[in-house]
């Protein structure tokens, strides 16, 4: 009997369970729940999923869909909504759990007391069973909690959980993130259509205002049903109306949906922070705004952070800062919505016709805080400003054809942010000192500005000062005082002014914590001795300047952290010994850098590769001719007697960046005499076969050799000497620059080393033959018994011919040199545990399996480790260090 029952209970269970109601029109569904669907019908330990997006970008759909699809699989299942509604009303939480339990447990709800009794009925409810959860619309970590408690899950369980915040697993292991795309253009106008024709396609004479429509919509598939239905059998003359108003005014029942995600945001800080991107910075570099709203006391960083988290903006590939037209739209509704009739009480305008029509009423507009005029290219000379008293930020950008700032800019006391970008005629602009509290200053593009900074010291407040692109000598003060114009016609034997570099300097105030003087013609000449004013200067940018070297003054600034030189492109010495970050340096004319350990420490190093003339990187690496190297290093690798190859000359191959065509520049060659390469502690030099130290007429045929360190008394080890010959293979369809490597696999400890030099050796014909020879500083990372693996590895570019070894031994009685460890050294380097990657190159390593792997990265790191592993440990630093920098 009892089996009967359990029988009959397993049926129940089956044919109680519903479908989802999800919708006629399933547009778009398959392609974007495939790989959910894929996800809850592996065997995968992840069990949870999230699925992030906007509002009303389809999420509660696509999680019914695979509900629906795969529901009769598992043991227990169920569907709870929405939660973010339901929590918030009172007792919210415990009648979520008892819907939960009810569904679980196939029983009608019992009344639970509490949230934490609730939690415990639920883990035994189902850690012992096979569960498919949907957890719909979940906005805090707390209703997570409450509904799946702190338990593991039984195998093969999967939980679906649609939120607009990122951030909600992150405190969780074993999950899966799912970002919810925006329709494409195709499906957007089908969906479309099928609400308002009833049809796949426009009805003849409505494709262009289908279009328009399609258009507002942005992808959105809630705005398509809606506005779809709305417009359901309407005349073309409705159509039109509901479009011109619908381009001025999103429609209310969207924007209500949207609203949501701005009023989740937990703070002020982040909703104003949210309305200022939404008013005047969509589309900007992230960068540039956040240095303008941090010089506004915002912290912009960790608020931009929180609206990324909300979907409610993106940052794309190119770096700027994005957000859906109808979430900017519904930013700026809030703001109108504040003051709907009168303009000048509003907080924000970004209308240029708004700001020009409360500008010109001389009213007096108390609530003002920012005034955006921006690429209003017919103005000339400002208004006057007496009737802003409270305006924070002033933005003027690519107003082209302003000639003069009013003078009455003074007055405005509490003004914050002045952004004259790209005003390309300016050239009038005083009081200046004025403005007591001014933070950022953007003069950048303003080439025609003539001298207007002698006052420009008594900002003490000002931390961001921006001169892209203005000649200095056009900013720099007079030094001869009370000569006036009339003076060059009555009195012309009187000196004329003059502009001095020192002054230009000496006029920044020593509040500024970010200067930004990219291309602004300065050479060396152009710096003074010292910069002691500027004691808070933290970021200094001088990209696209003609220096030669970085101005030793710069050295002396205690606080400076950044210093970027981009597209320097005469710098033949660098030299910084005060900044924990340095920009990717693009001159091939240079042929030193020494920089500080934190530098070299933080910084993706191999940026610097693409040098053909760098011969020193200090702490980095060193390049020299073989007869300057120290004698002691020449002798370890059995290289007596320089005399014979001292005239010799080598191709070496200097990788600029990794691309398939050879005329793209991914490589150069120059022809050196014989020179030494150290770095990571491995010593390197390229020679022809038959010049090879004697040590190397021994080595075994092929491309790979394998060892058991022997043992001898009274005697240490140093250091392994490895020798490759290679030469050009019969391919000629390869990669460029051709990546070659050095494995040594100590299999005892289960460590590995794969070193890839800055530059190597080149046949330069068919037939040569070319011997790396190298000198690894083991030390103690190499004991009597260990089992040692030695393999050259390359692609079908070269071919590999020989490989052997040498151990240098020393009398045990000199002392131990300890400067330098293998193991340690490397440590920075570490792409897994016991592997270490030593390259200054950048490889595309996001291959995701053998199959779209090349050879030789397969042979390099074999089937042990994960691709996307190395992936993200070697190449995303880089990548993320580029959108910085």
């Amino acid at each position: 009997m009892p089996f009967i029952q359990k029988i009959v209970r397993v049926v129940e269970n089956k044919v109680g369970r519903k479908v989802l109601h999800i919708g006629r029109h399933l547009v778009g569904l398959h392609p974007r729940a495939k790989n959910i669907n894929l996800w809850v019908q592996d065997s995968s330990t992840d069990v949870k999923i999230l699925m992030c997006g906007m509002g009303g970008i389809g999420k509660t759909t696509i999680a019914k869909f695979v509900y629906n699809l795969n529901y009769q699989a598992f043991e227990c299942t169920a569907f709870i909504a929405p939660i973010r509604e339901k929590s918030e009303q009172p007792s919210g939480l415990v009648h979520l759990q008892e819907h939960l339990l009810s569904n679980i447990l196939k029983r009608k709800k019992k009344d639970m007391f509490n949230v934490d009794e609730s939690i415990i009925a639920i883990e035994q409810a189902i850690y012992c069973k096979r569960v498919l959860l949907v957890l719909d619309d979940v906005s805090k970590a707390k209703q997570l909690d409450a509904l799946l408690g702190t338990q593991e899950f039984y195998p093969g369980s999967k939980i679906i959980i649609t939120t607009r915040h990122k951030w909600l697993l992150k405190a969780h292991r074993d999950h899966k993130m799912y970002i919810v795309e925006k329709l494409g253009d195709s499906d957007s106008m089908e969906l479309f259509c099928w609400h308002a024709f009833g049809q796949n396609h426009p009805v003849d004479g409505y494709e262009e205002l289908s279009n328009r429509v399609v258009y507002c919509c942005g992808g959105i598939p809630l705005a398509h049903e809606i506005l779809g239905s709305s417009l359901l059998g309407k005349s073309i003359d409705v159509w039109i109306s509901t479009l011109e108003k619908l381009e001025a005014i999103p429609d209310a029942q969207i924007i209500r949906q949207l609203k949501l995600s701005y009023e989740s945001l937990q703070d002020e800080h982040d909703k104003n922070l949210f309305l200022y991107i939404a008013c005047f910075f969509v589309g900007n570099e992230i960068s540039d705004t956040v240095t303008i709203l941090d010089g506004c006391s915002f912290f912009a960083r960790v608020g931009i952070e929180s609206l990324i988290d909300r979907c409610l903006i993106t940052i794309e590939k190119d770096n700027k800062m994005m957000m859906h037209q109808l979430i900017k739209e519904m930013g700026r509704q809030i703001v109108d919505q504040k003051s709907p009739q009168e303009l000048g009480r509003r907080s924000r305008l970004w209308r240029h016709k708004d700001s020009f029509i409360v500008l010109k009423e001389k009213k007096v507009l108390g609530s003002l805080k920012i005034l955006n005029i921006s690429h209003s290219l017919q103005l000339t000379r400002t208004l006057e400003f007496f009737g802003l008293p409270n305006l924070e930020k002033l933005i003027l950008k690519g107003c082209v054809g302003l000639i003069e700032v009013c003078e009455s800019i003074g007055s405005l006391k509490g003004l914050t942010v002045l952004n004259l970008e790209d005003c390309k005629n300016l050239r009038k602009f005083s009081n200046i000192g004025k403005l007591k509290f001014l933070e950022t200053l953007i003069i950048a593009g303003c080439s025609n500005m003539t001298e207007f900074l002698a006052d420009l010291k008594n900002v003490e407040s000002l931390k961001v000062f921006q001169a892209d692109k203005v000649a200095i000598n056009h900013l720099l003060p007079n030094t001869s005082r009370g000569f006036k114009l009339w003076d060059a016609f009555s009195r012309p034997w009187l000196p004329k002014p003059c502009k001095s570099v020192e002054g230009f300097w000496a006029s920044l105030p020593h509040s500024l914590v970010n200067l930004s003087l990219v291309e602004c013609n300065l050479s060396n000449d152009s710096f003074p001795t010292d910069l002691c004013n500027l004691v808070s200067l933290q970021e200094l940018n001088l990209s696209g300047n003609p220096l030669r070297s970085v101005p030793d003054c710069i050295n002396r600034l205690r606080r400076l952290k950044i210093l970027l030189l981009a597209r320097c492109r005469r710098l033949q010495y660098v030299r910084v010994t005060n900044v924990e970050q340095l920009s990717r340096v693009e001159s091939t004319l240079v042929k030193r850098i020494i920089c500080n350990q934190p530098y070299l420490e933080k910084r993706p190093i191999h940026s610097f590769t693409r040098f053909i003339n760098l011969l020193k990187h200090e702490g980095v690496f060193k390049l020299e001719h073989l007869v300057k190297v120290e004698r002691e290093m020449l002798n370890n690798l059995g290289l007596f007697n320089l005399e014979l190859i001292r005239n010799l000359v080598v191709r070496l191959a200097f990788p600029l960046s990794y691309c398939r065509d050879p005329e793209s520049q991914g490589y150069q060659t120059k022809d050196l005499p014989i020179q030494g390469l150290n770095e990571f502690g491995i010593f390197n030099t390229f020679l022809p076969k038959t010049e090879a130290p004697s040590w190397c007429n021994e080595l075994n045929r092929g491309s790979s050799i394998s060892f058991i360190v022997p043992s001898y008394p009274n005697l240490w080890i140093r250091g392994l000497n490895v020798c490759g010959v290679y030469a050009l293979s019969k391919r000629k369809d390869t990669w460029f620059p051709f990546p070659i490597f050095t494995r040594i696999s100590n299999k005892t400890k289960d460590l590995n080393w794969m070193y890839n030099p800055w530059l190597h050796g080149f046949p330069v014909e068919d037939g040569e033959e070319l011997a790396w020879i190298s000198h690894w500083k083991f030390g103690n990372e190499l004991e009597s018994g260990d089992e040692i693996i030695i393999s050259m590895v390359t692609d079908d570019s070269f071919e590999v011919k020989e490989c052997g070894f040498n151990i240098v031994w020393v009398d045990h009685r000199e002392e131990k040199e300890t400067s330098f460890n293998m193991g340690h050294n490397s440590s920075p380097h570490q792409v897994k545990t016991g592997v270490y990657l030593l390259s200054h190159h950048h490889f595309p390593m996001d291959y995701h399996n053998h199959l779209t792997a090349p050879r030789w990265f397969r042979e390099l790191f074999g089937d042990s480790i994960k691709f996307e592993g190395i992936s993200s440990t070697y190449s995303y630093t880089y990548l993320e260090w580029e959108k910085k920098h």
